[in-house]
């Protein structure tokens, strides 16, 4: 890409009224989410003076949204007492910046590919912060083309929210923006003590599938350094975008029930178990074919943990998994067995796994063993394709530049026909063997 994009303002934006100062407790699996996710939304509008505004209209709904969600405009702070981080409630504002491109959106490129020269398209900090309370949670940056396209790059942090409740915030800024919502009227619980852990705490279950955190300072844990993403990316990586047609998901179904060894199959498990077994069959390495292939399912816990709020703003998520499957057993595998493993580690999150890692996160300040497996994260099924700031729904959404090396992002390929991007990453001398192993 080799436009130059202009940014020409930069402003910290406060919620335009008095909003609660309080401190809020995270719990212990969104210790585990010390990272930012950015993502881009991009609409092709061909009339440039339709759009000569947009930046101005975003700008004005982020800050009235910041009101119900004054979080938001908060901060990270370590709590070194108890060695973990909290979300200090204080109005130090949300990062917004204003940009231009002197090219047409459709010059870009295929901005979906993962490509360090996407992170034009997000502010960040000009310098390094020195502690993480200094960190805005979220910044927004409005890039507009000269034809009238424009591309909306968010960076959030995913400590505060998860896909569900980010959604929710990014739907509630375009709704604000269309004029179909009153921010004001709105209301949704932060209580996380649905999430406290026993005390003392008391695992019901063992979990090969987690590690404690290093005996450091939580400070020298949650650095900013660790926080803020770097502009290139991971060093010996390769990151790629792999679309999927609703043909080739209805075919990867039929084979996965083809042996009569299942009664049914999801879109969802059938691919994720193609992604799975194909990233162990590419890094299939004959020195390790006994190590574990970790699988780690994300699922959403919000009708599966009692007295979780309905209106629940927060992280909900938790990393169901797969940790009983050597790399040489899951590359010889049918896939109707890697299905059955899928399928098991989604059922694996329920109430009891929840409360049970929760638990045994609390003394050992525990994180998921990640090191070697994939975590695949479903967003697909959520409603980022319908994010419509009063110019229609966005042409993709992308993952701007997926730079963890094991994690896997689902999102819809914005056709309205089911199909499915999938964003991951392998080293450069073993991604032709994953393209090669992907195909359908």
């Amino acid at each position: 890409m080799g436009q130059h994009v202009f940014v020409e303002e930069v402003s910290v934006l406060k919620p335009p009224i008095s909003t609660p100062c309080t401190t809020l407790f995270l719990h212990n699996l969104e210790q585990q989410l010390f990272f930012p996710v950015e993502m881009l939304f991009s609409y092709k509008v061909d009339s440039p003076g339709s759009t000569r505004n947009v930046a101005h209209v975003v700008r004005d709904a982020l800050q009235q949204v910041l009101v119900p969600y004054y979080f938001v405009a908060g901060r990270i702070r370590v709590n070194e007492e108890q060695g973990r981080v909290e979300l200090d409630c204080n109005g130090a504002g949300v990062l917004f910046a204003s940009a231009s491109c002197s090219s047409t959106i459709r010059d870009a490129g295929d901005l979906r590919m993962p490509n360090p020269s996407a992170r034009n398209f997000l502010v960040f900090p000009t310098e390094m912060p020195m502690e993480i309370c200094d960190v805005p949670l979220v910044t927004i940056q409005v890039t507009r083309f000269i034809c009238g396209g424009f591309i909306v790059g968010i960076l959030a942090s995913h400590a505060i929210f998860d896909g569900t409740a980010g959604c929710e915030f990014y739907d509630a800024i375009a709704r604000t923006a269309r004029g179909d919502l009153n921010p004001a009227t709105m209301t949704f619980n932060l209580d996380r003590s649905v999430f406290r852990s026993s005390n003392p705490p008391r695992p019901t279950l063992d979990h090969p599938e987690l590690v404690s955190m290093p005996d450091v300072p939580a400070k020298l844990i949650f650095s900013p350094a660790h926080y803020h993403p770097s502009k290139s990316l991971l060093p010996g990586f390769s990151f790629k975008l792999f679309s999927f047609t609703p043909a080739m998901l209805d075919s990867l179904k039929k084979k996965a029930l083809s042996d009569g060894t299942i009664a049914r199959c999801s879109s969802f498990e059938a691919l994720t178990a193609h992604i799975w077994q194909a990233r162990a069959k590419a890094s299939h390495d004959s020195h390790a074919t006994t190590k574990v292939a970790n699988l780690f399912v994300v699922v959403n816990v919000r009708h599966k943990v009692k007295n979780i709020p309905k209106d629940f703003v927060g992280n909900a998520v938790v990393a169901a998994p797969s940790c009983d499957t050597t790399v040489e057993d899951l590359c010889n595998a049918t896939l109707s067995l890697c299905v059955r493993k899928v399928q098991a580690a989604i059922r694996r999150g329920t109430e009891e796994y929840v409360r049970s890692v929760v638990d045994w996160c609390e003394d050992r300040h525990g994180i998921i063993d990640l090191p070697g497996g994939m975590i695949i994260t479903p967003w697909s099924k959520l409603a980022f394709h319908k994010l419509d700031f009063g110019w229609g729904n966005p042409d993709y959404v992308t993952s701007a530049v997926h730079d963890r090396k094991e994690y896997v992002v689902l999102l819809s390929n914005c056709m309205g026909d089911g199909g499915v991007d999938v964003f991951m990453g392998m080293e450069f001398e073993k991604m032709g063997k994953l393209e090669d192993f992907l195909m359908v």
